[in-house]
């Protein structure tokens, strides 16, 4: 889709330091967070994030996906709507859940 704007949708951290920089912004420090997007963490704190983190993605992704998808790449509002069930579905799906150290 970056193509078609003429546009890059990939940042890095030394892009993101560049223009932080510009902005004025000193002691530019970057932090790594490990966030759920489900209530499968037994942490009772990561839990309810997870829980708000999903209901976020649950209610957002026919925002982000709907007109660019859309608009730019010329899919018909069906199209998007199944590609954005399957989307939900990957999501809630337990085969993409992470089993990790949260």
């Amino acid at each position: 889709m970056g193509n078609k704007l003429n546009r890059t949708f990939k940042f890095s951290d030394d892009s993101m330091d560049k223009w932080a920089a510009e902005a004025g912004f000193t002691n530019i420090e970057h932090k790594k967070f490990k966030i759920p997007y489900g209530t499968w963490p037994k942490d009772a704190k990561l839990k309810e994030l997870g829980m708000y983190t999903g209901l976020y993605l649950e209610v957002s992704l026919d925002g982000f996906a709907i007109y660019p998808i859309c608009q730019i790449l010329g899919w018909s509002l069906e199209e998007v709507q199944v590609l954005v069930a399957k989307m939900r579905s990957a999501v809630k799906s337990p085969k993409n859940m992470c089993n990790g150290d949260m």
